[in-house]
């Protein structure tokens, strides 16, 4: 993506754009939460909904009107039919999580983050040392967006399936939310484009002070309520949950899906660290629109409406926008040479990233993480990707 261009379409685009009568219902929420002094994130929409059961009927007409009408002859019917489908908990599920997802959203502004494929390179083989205590969100909730082929096999890791498209972004929906003394991180992952929800996965972290953040992507439901049996929540099955396709095997999201939480935790603390590279982005969409309206041409109204669908209506901020691609820049082989014979070296290697834990300010009291990039080490020794870090 270049500097110059915005962000392409979120989940959250999509959800609107489908569902245009969702908003009626979110404001009566938002309200409802503004008059009894709610707290938000949330974790559930029963700690806030008085909107959602009437929302819930209107999707089910909608789906009525685009599908199910071409099946039976009623919404009785079809509603019936709906309940009765094997498929319907997985569709409520999914509905109630897009819901949540958005209120816990617009409750604190919409703060959108795009993280460039350049730095996703990057923060993908960034070492997990630093302590989990610093996965601190720059808001209780917001969204960030990736897209790239890096990034998307690790997301697909987790569900054994091929990627579907490399074209359209993942959205992670991430709150973090007090629990039981500590506090957890609420995700939701979800890959989808304009004409298709491929995939979407639920999982919630728990943050340890002394747990690294290794050990924080490889939270233990299980093992935590075996532990603490009051801990357990009514519905602590769906704590982690892959929603296409439907399976319980937690264990996946230990292992296959390291890689996927890798970026997303390195993302968190990329934020934080000393130095980010953070620029504000601002939708052209209105004006797009306002354009689009005025064009009189079929042609000329289809170009247009494509080149809205390309990007996001959201304002946001466009992370890493200025980073190179991680390049091997080849030199000449170093030729070391022994009594006997002479050989040709070449050999190259990729260190690793990490986070330094680095002390400032006053005495030296407190404490910053720097963020030490990766580099290619070699005979030639390459181009170090990396710059001076210096805690101010």
């Amino acid at each position: 993506m270049k500097n110059t261009d915005h962000f392409p379409p979120t989940h959250y685009d999509i959800y609107k754009f489908r569902q245009s009568f969702v908003d009626s219902y979110l404001r009566k929420d938002l309200e409802n939460i503004k008059f009894k002094n709610l707290v938000p994130p949330f974790s559930s929409i029963d700690d806030f909904t008085v909107a959602f059961e009437e929302y819930w009927e209107e999707y089910k007409i909608d789906a009525f009107f685009q599908y199910g009408s071409q099946v039976v002859d009623s919404y009785d019917e079809f509603s019936l039919m709906l309940e009765s489908s094997s498929e319907y908990p997985k569709m409520l599920y999914s509905a109630t999580g897009e819901y949540l997802n958005a209120i816990n959203f617009e409750s604190f502004g919409k703060k959108t983050f795009y993280f460039s494929e350049n730095l996703v390179e990057r923060i993908a083989i960034t070492e997990l040392d630093a302590p989990a205590e610093f996965l601190k969100l720059p808001f209780k909730s917001c969204m960030f967006v990736f897209t790239g082929k890096t990034v998307l096999d690790a997301y697909y890791a987790i569900t054994n399936n091929s990627v579907p498209t490399y074209s359209d972004s993942i959205s992670v929906y991430i709150s973090e939310l007090p629990y039981k003394g500590y506090s957890k991180l609420f995700l939701w992952a979800t890959h989808c484009g304009y004409e298709k929800n491929y995939c979407a996965i639920k999982r919630e972290l728990l943050i340890h002070p002394d747990w690294k953040i290794d050990n924080a992507i490889r939270t233990d439901w299980d093992q935590i309520y075996d532990a603490y049996p009051d801990w357990a929540d009514q519905d602590h099955l769906s704590l982690s949950q892959l929603l296409t396709p439907d399976d319980d095997d937690e264990s996946r999201f230990f292992h296959q899906g390291r890689a996927f939480y890798r970026i997303v935790m390195n993302a968190v603390l990329y934020l934080a660290s000393n130095d980010p590279d953070i620029q504000a982005s601002f939708s052209p969409q209105k004006e797009l629109m306002k354009q689009f309206k005025d064009v009189k041409s079929t042609a000329k109204q289809k170009k247009k409406l494509s080149a809205i669908k390309r990007i996001s209506g959201l304002n946001g901020s466009l992370v890493g926008a200025n980073m190179e691609p991680i390049r091997i820049i080849k030199g000449k082989n170093w030729t070391g040479s022994s009594s006997k014979d002479q050989m040709t070296l070449s050999l190259r290697f990729l260190v690793r990233g990490h986070w330094r834990n680095q002390r400032y300010g006053k005495n030296n009291k407190l404490r910053r993480l720097t963020f030490i990039e990766p580099y290619y080490k070699g005979p030639d020794v390459g181009e170090v990707i990396n710059r001076p870090y210096i805690a101010k």
